[in-house]
């Protein structure tokens, strides 16, 4: 992997780790705690970003606000946090584990250089807000990074492979 300044990213050399291929691409904050969970639901609401939380059928309009919230409801339903990039850039949280921060999305919404430049800067606020490093991956495959985001509120360092 090599580092570059987040900002000097093109489109053209993430092309081929985000072709659509029938997967989606996973971003990852590995290492949680309720603590990192507890600020990210909390920053959320007062972020740029629009949100969708969903039990089941049911819509919420109350933000949650620790994870283990969202663990007691998915007892008896699924829970999806749907955070708006934009229109045409959806990402999906499914509160898997607290030690984990998981969201997807679909590679068909990352096909422009403004959907990436998106897709970044909403990384660089999820690094900013859990102060940990914050990755995007082949779908199931944290290992595989296709982008990381560090210390964003500094440097904005980000690899790529």
């Amino acid at each position: 992997m090599r580092t570059m300044s987040a900002s000097a990213i093109d489109w053209s050399q993430l092309r081929k780790e985000l072709q659509p291929d029938g997967a989606l691409r996973d971003i990852y904050v590995h290492d949680t705690n309720e603590q990192h969970w507890e600020r990210f639901l909390t920053a959320l609401p007062k972020s740029k970003y629009q949100w969708r939380l969903r039990h089941g059928e049911r819509s919420f309009a109350d933000p949650l606000k620790q994870f283990h919230e969202a663990s007691k409801l998915r007892e008896s339903d699924p829970v999806q946090l749907h955070i708006e990039l934009s229109s045409k850039l959806i990402l999906a949280c499914h509160f898997f584990t607290p030690q984990e921060i998981e969201l997807d999305v679909l590679p068909n919404d990352l096909q422009s250089d403004d959907a990436i430049g998106l897709l970044i800067e909403f990384m660089e606020w999820l690094e900013g807000t859990v102060k940990l490093a914050v990755v995007l991956t082949h779908e199931n495959r944290p290992e595989d990074v296709i982008l990381r985001i560090e210390n964003a509120g500094t440097s904005h360092a980000a690899e790529v492979p």
